[in-house]
């Protein structure tokens, strides 16, 4: 199990971290890795822009909280009275 452990939180890289470790947004170093990213992304774009056909790449970035399983909250607007509740719309976390 613990090879597992290491192995998931020190070397495999997440799609819903940016690519990044649970590690590195853990220790507060996926800011240093993003901005070498950044770096080789940017000189291989200016060395090759012809193979990037979106434009000048960047890399994906992590979410401000994550959890597992973490509970779904409900936010919510005016009185309740009875069983009549009423709820926000849901509120873009991307501004």
């Amino acid at each position: 199990m613990r090879e597992f452990e290491q192995w998931y939180c020190y070397e495999h890289h997440h799609t819903a971290l940016g690519l990044m470790t649970p590690a590195a947004v853990h220790f507060g170093t996926a800011d240093q890795l993003w901005v070498k990213r950044q770096t080789v992304l940017t000189t291989a774009y200016q060395l090759h822009p012809q193979r990037f056909s979106r434009g000048q790449p960047v890399p994906p970035r992590w979410p401000m909280e994550v959890g597992i399983n973490a509970p779904k909250t409900l936010q919510l607007s005016g009185e309740c009275l009875s069983n009549d509740t009423k709820l926000l719309p849901p509120v873009s976390k991307n501004p």
